[in-house]
């Protein structure tokens, strides 16, 4: 099980809210345009938060800061992103698992974006890549604590890593900006205050260079002169998902037999996101977003919570 749970954490992670569909109606009184504005050359900081819920307790959350700095380029914008090493909780900065952050908290990353905030690829990204080989390793020294578990966990980062290695400046962000990404993004949507939109889009894993569908629903449910919000809710389509989980489980063929029980429960797995956003409409910059997502497997769920708050 160990071997299938890494693989299959090192996607869910990168699976981030829906996005809302950028199609306009024609102009009218109401209709409610987002432009993507950010503050330039200015640091922008964003408090992440935590928290899992299961069988109605909730463990204790962790929170941490990433900052954003914009400058403009030929494309739209230059994203310079960090987290703040003195932000992250002391388990982070551990002797031994600091070496798995540290390379996110040193000199800012830049990332090119598109007028409308979305990602378009990393910079120096023949320098930054061994050092993500690097994580990707420390992690596995880490988790291996038996004989027995080493070798599962040992096979599993050895795929992670053969996957990095074929990653791209393109496909590289989803991993990097997994947690601040959702905050990116929102220009170009034109809505009604009241109107819901059907979304659906292919979400990429890089990792396993492949994407899976996500069906939803947007809303705008308010806005005024300052900021408009956005209900989102999305599954991640169950024939798409238990293709992807049959795919990770292919990469052992020489263990089927042995994790076929676990392989069949996780191909049961269920992911619905539940996502209230607020946007800045002078920037396009979410003051807040808190996403709700609860995975279940075989009728039993966990809810993991997740809010990005802008500090300024």
């Amino acid at each position: 099980m160990r071997y299938l749970m890494i693989l299959t954490a090192a996607f869910t992670g990168t699976l981030g809210p829906a996005i809302p569909a950028p199609a306009r109606h024609a102009a009218e009184a109401e209709q409610v345009e987002i432009k993507f504005n950010p503050p330039l050359d200015t640091p922008q900081r964003f408090r992440l938060t935590r928290w899992k819920t299961r069988g109605g307790a909730s463990d204790t959350p962790v929170s941490w800061i990433e900052e954003l700095r914009f400058t403009r380029s030929d494309t739209g914008f230059v994203l310079h992103w960090r987290m703040l090493w003195d932000s992250l909780p002391a388990a982070m900065r551990a002797p031994g698992v600091a070496a798995l952050t540290r390379p996110f908290a040193q000199d800012p990353i830049a990332f090119d974006l598109d007028s409308d905030g979305n990602v378009l690829r990393v910079r120096d990204w023949a320098a930054l890549q061994p050092k993500m080989i690097g994580i990707a390793q420390d992690t596995g020294r880490l988790l291996g604590a038996s004989e027995k578990d080493k070798m599962a966990t040992d096979a599993a980062v050895a795929q992670i890593v053969a996957r990095y290695r074929a990653l791209d400046a393109e496909s590289a962000p989803a991993i990097i900006l997994k947690n601040i990404d959702p905050a990116l993004g929102s220009g170009g949507i034109a809505f009604r205050v009241g109107e819901t939109r059907a979304s659906s889009n292919d979400v990429a894993i890089p990792l396993f260079d492949t994407t899976i569908k996500r069906n939803g629903t947007v809303t705008m449910r308010a806005a005024d002169a300052g900021t408009a919000t956005l209900d989102m809710v999305s599954e991640i389509d169950p024939d798409s998902l238990r293709g992807l989980m049959a795919n990770i489980a292919g990469l052992a063929p020489e263990r089927r037999a042995q994790l076929g029980r676990e392989i069949a429960a996780i191909q049961q797995l269920s992911i619905v996101d539940t996502n209230v956003m607020t946007l800045d409409r002078t920037t396009g910059l979410p003051t807040r977003l808190e996403n709700t997502r609860v995975a279940k497997v075989q009728g039993e769920g966990r809810t993991e919570t997740f809010l990005i708050e802008w500090l300024r």
